[in-house]
């Protein structure tokens, strides 16, 4: 069908107007339907499994029930920032601190009331380790845990 009325033979009346994209579906059928549909759903899940994505550099966090530790890693005596510890957030996340002995965990979940994120910094056959207790309480915030570690001797 072109989408113009036309007749079929002179004895039949005319047929009704079809729009062109009316005619393709109409030519799938079924099969059409469901390739269409098949494509919607595949884009659904595309869309809603990347809203929650949070694609930033360390800054504030996006949308979610996230919270933000962050801190710094010092030498007891000295002042000085350690670089490459070990930060340990309840045994889920590890992060390294840098050469400023700075870590940020920007994806910590949450708390319950009454239950406490584990925040360990450790640095083997040089300090001890340490560890601290913080609640995240609420999304977006940020709480600071620095730690003074003891060298070992």
């Amino acid at each position: 069908m072109t989408g113009y009325p036309r007749k079929v033979d002179g004895n039949q009346p005319e047929r009704r107007y079809v729009s062109p994209s009316m005619d393709r579906w109409a030519r799938k059928g079924a099969a059409g339907f469901m390739r269409q549909a098949f494509v919607l759903a595949a884009l659904c899940v595309a869309v809603t499994s990347l809203a929650g994505c949070n694609t930033g550099n360390g800054g504030p966090v996006g949308q979610g029930n996230y919270g933000t530790i962050f801190g710094t890693v010092t030498d007891s005596v000295t002042g000085k920032p350690v670089a490459g510890a070990t930060v340990s957030v309840s045994t889920v996340m590890t992060f390294t601190t840098d050469a400023n002995g700075l870590y940020r965990a920007t994806t910590v979940p949450l708390d319950s009331p009454g239950i406490d994120e584990t925040v360990t910094v450790s640095y083997l056959g040089k300090y001890q380790s340490q560890t601290k207790m913080v609640h995240v309480a609420a999304a977006g915030q940020q709480y600071e845990v620095d730690f003074q570690l003891v060298a070992t001797h």
